[in-house]
């Protein structure tokens, strides 16, 4: 309910905020309580999505060429030579979550076909 002047602009601001994804379509109706035919639909319309509840840094780790002789220690935490890196998760959804660390089967093959034996171990 308000007041708009004479020859005036009136913006109204409205915020949508829903608290379930999926389509969402609605209408309410603009009177001018002095003329009630000048009455004027407006529609809202929205489709919400979920967000994410994790984001993922970096989104790829890189090893680089590393020795297979167990004579030779890797380096220490140096991105691109092998040894330890970190991948940051972070939680933004209000609950917890739990997570769990994968190798998809198709990146464990080597040249000709072979599985490549992996040693992964990730703590968090």
């Amino acid at each position: 309910l308000g007041c708009v002047r004479p020859y005036a602009v009136r913006p109204i601001r409205f915020v949508f905020r829903p608290s379930l994804p999926g389509p969402f379509l609605d209408s309410f109706t603009v009177r001018n309580l002095q003329d009630v035919s000048s009455a004027v639909q407006v529609t809202v319309k929205a489709h919400a999505h979920r967000s994410a509840s994790l984001h993922l840094s970096p989104h790829a780790l890189d090893f680089g060429p590393l020795a297979l002789s167990a004579a030779v220690p890797p380096p220490r935490v140096q991105h691109g030579a092998g040894g330890t890196q970190r991948l940051t998760i972070v939680n933004v959804a209000k609950g917890a979550r739990t997570c769990s660390v994968s190798v998809a089967p198709e990146l464990l093959l080597l040249e000709g076909g072979a599985a490549a034996p992996l040693s992964l171990r990730a703590s968090f």
